[in-house]
């Protein structure tokens, strides 16, 4: 799974998923989404924050994101969106909207934290992106989607970098590295393919850290997809603050 950190609870896609018209309405409404998601990822980590300054068990850079928390995020976004609308119009659909997903937003967070938040002892936030290097060489044309991982001396995975899109318009050579550095990192793993849905780990074992991938003239290989990153290792509840 992801880190909290990382930065990607949910996405546009989960919101239209929960909600299939709160595009249009942030658009009529000139309501900025990405905000948004943002601004509600920070709550979450404001009320995940909170609970780890209480028992001194944990830092914020350790939780690890779970569904629950995801739907957490969703639902809170949702909320903030139509609390901007509702205010905007005055609008009581829009008002009956924000109340509902308020609430459901507000016992999805009880659920998370009285159900444990994750952690793990050893985080690694997930890279950037990528450095691509295009150059002179035979590779034929292609366009290659790019995402990178790191891997620490115990062989867990952080989640894979967003996608980097590379277009090579004639023959050429490219070499790729993780954008970056990540502390506890011991290798990394590429996956590429030549659409977004087709991501593939490019070799067995991990790539040292001072190691570039390089692209080959054939087919490129066809190991596994991008795994979901760090499981938690251990869960704090209000639950164990309650019986201390």
């Amino acid at each position: 799974m992801a880190l909290l950190v990382d930065g990607d609870l949910s996405t546009l896609s989960d919101l239209q998923t929960q909600d299939s018209g709160v595009l249009e309405v942030a658009h009529g409404e000139g309501i900025d989404l990405g905000r948004k998601l943002e601004l509600a990822r920070r709550e979450i980590e404001i009320e995940v924050e909170a609970l780890l300054r209480r028992t001194d068990a944990g830092r914020l850079e350790e939780v690890v994101a779970t569904a629950a928390m995801a739907r957490w995020h969703a639902l809170l976004t949702l909320a903030m969106v139509y609390r901007d609308a509702y205010f905007s119009q005055l609008n009581d659909r829009y008002g009956g909207r924000w109340k509902a997903y308020q609430k459901e937003a507000s016992e999805a967070g009880e659920r998370v934290l009285e159900g444990g938040v994750g952690l793990t002892a050893a985080p690694m936030r997930r890279p950037a992106g990528v450095e691509a290097v295009l150059g002179m060489g035979a590779v034929s044309a292609r366009v290659y989607y790019l995402r990178a991982s790191w891997v620490n001396g115990a062989g867990a995975e952080s989640a894979a970098s967003p996608v980097t899109v590379v277009e090579a318009k004639e023959p050429h050579s490219l070499t790729v590295r993780p954008a970056g550095q990540q502390s506890g990192a011991a290798g990394w793993h590429l996956y590429a393919g030549f659409s977004p849905e087709a991501l593939k780990r490019q070799s067995v074992a991990p790539l040292g850290l001072d190691q570039e991938w390089a692209a080959p003239e054939g087919s490129l290989a066809e190991g596994p997809e991008p795994g979901s990153g760090q499981a938690p290792e251990r869960y704090l509840t209000w639950r164990r603050l309650l019986r201390r």
